[in-house]
């Protein structure tokens, strides 16, 4: 009997874990697990998320609406949101889908007043042509609901053909664009839709969401690891819950040790599962030829595993952030990436940088020779040399030694 009751406490508090907001079952991948069916549970887009609930309660959604803005920060997500509120029996006054009636439950399987295609594979003449065949037929529900991903992939002939619909829409169907290039839509069809931005976030609401994520899933990960996933994911919420969903299997599978998991083991893990630069490397590259330190300098440069022009490309941006941050009087005021902020603090403590204007030259003209030579070497089929590394190293850390010396 004692087993019994610690079985139903333990059911008990599995179900009361299970994120409510969850669309579909628990065994899918976070960045569908995570999200949200209703405005509430969207991250930012204030803007967005006013502008709908302002359609409805005027009761008047536009017929051809288009959400555009950068890749995984909730187009797609919006679009069904949408579509939910079309449809819902029992919508509430703040615009919010009940989640009970029948419209709700099926919108978590399989509507049939939903369609969802990718202009990239389904934007030909002929596939516009059988939505439009669709949508002459009466919905099941309120509205047809019919959403375009990726709408700028359409060919020119298809825009063409929904000019019509998109611009006097049948009042039982909903149109729904949704793009990361709203500049190669045709105009015509561009200017017969109503636009709706979905913005990037800032990266603490982005954290916000992963440390939500991180306890619903059981998991204890530093806020330092979690500002490294949103850097390297740009923070983009889908592809930041991708890299923290892997990190949370490697941690699982024995590749990191969750009792000893840091940045340090992260920004090695994940530069070798992706095959990109690992930062560490790059910044202790570039913070000894600041220091004047040649051997340690080419240290780091010899063991990068990746092309060196991708490594020379991370430089770039690394040594540019060092600089942004000398030129404030206060870098987290240019840079909110804590990071970046680390890692440049690092880099001018390691380099013995001060914020002069000698040093401002320097850097300056360290940041030319290295776009200069990115440049050279894709010109110079130079991608796995380190010659130009060298080179650079050679050059400027012995500039910054002479420097040092001066200033003693």
């Amino acid at each position: 009997m004692a087993s019994t009751a610690k079985a139903s406490k333990t059911a008990k508090a599995s179900k009361k874990e299970k994120p409510k907001d969850a669309w579909k079952s628990a065994s899918e991948e976070y960045a569908r697990k995570y999200r949200p069916p209703t405005l509430d549970g969207v991250i930012g887009q204030e803007g967005a998320k006013s502008m709908i609930r302002g359609f409805v309660k005027r009761n008047m959604l536009p017929g051809a609406i288009l959400f555009h803005g950068s890749h995984g920060n909730g187009k797609t997500t919006l679009a069904r949101i949408v579509a939910m509120i079309a449809n819902c029996q029992n919508l509430q006054d703040d615009a919010t889908p009940c989640g009970e009636c029948n419209s709700c439950k099926l919108m978590r399987k399989k509507h049939p007043d939903y369609v969802e295609i990718n202009g990239v594979a389904y934007g030909g003449i002929d596939d516009v042509r059988s939505l439009l065949q669709r949508a002459s037929y009466k919905p099941m529900f309120k509205k047809l609901v019919i959403v375009i991903d990726e709408a700028h992939e359409l060919t020119p002939k298809a825009m063409e053909s929904l000019l019509k619909d998109a611009e006097e829409p049948q009042a039982h169907v909903l149109w729904i664009f949704a793009t990361t290039d709203p500049q190669k839509i045709k105009q015509t069809l561009l200017s017969r839709l109503t636009k709706i931005a979905v913005t990037e976030l800032a990266q603490e609401r982005v954290m916000k969401l992963m440390r939500k994520v991180c306890k619903a899933e059981g998991v204890k990960i530093d806020d330092e690891v979690l500002e490294l996933v949103c850097n390297r994911a740009g923070a983009h919420v889908r592809d930041c819950l991708k890299l923290l969903e892997m990190i949370v299997s490697a941690m699982l599978g024995g590749a990191l040790d969750a009792k000893t998991i840091s940045e340090s083991s992260v920004e090695k893990y994940i530069s070798s599962i992706l095959s990109i630069p690992n930062y560490e490397h790059v910044q202790a590259y570039l913070a000894n030829i600041y220091a004047g330190e040649l051997h340690h300098a080419m240290k780091f440069a010899s063991q990068t595993p990746v092309p060196k022009p991708m490594f020379l490309k991370s430089c770039i941006e690394v040594h540019g952030n060092v600089m942004l941050a000398l030129a404030c009087k206060k870098p987290s005021d240019c840079i909110s990436d804590g990071y970046v902020l680390r890692y440049v603090d690092k880099s001018a403590k390691i380099g013995k940088l001060k914020s002069t204007p000698d040093t401002a030259d320097m850097l300056q003209k360290m940041a030319s020779d290295m776009i200069d030579l990115y440049t050279q070497m894709g010109q110079f089929q130079l991608g796995d040399s380190l010659t130009g590394l060298t080179m650079l190293a050679t050059r400027f850390s012995l500039r910054f030694r002479e420097r040092h010396t001066k200033g003693r």
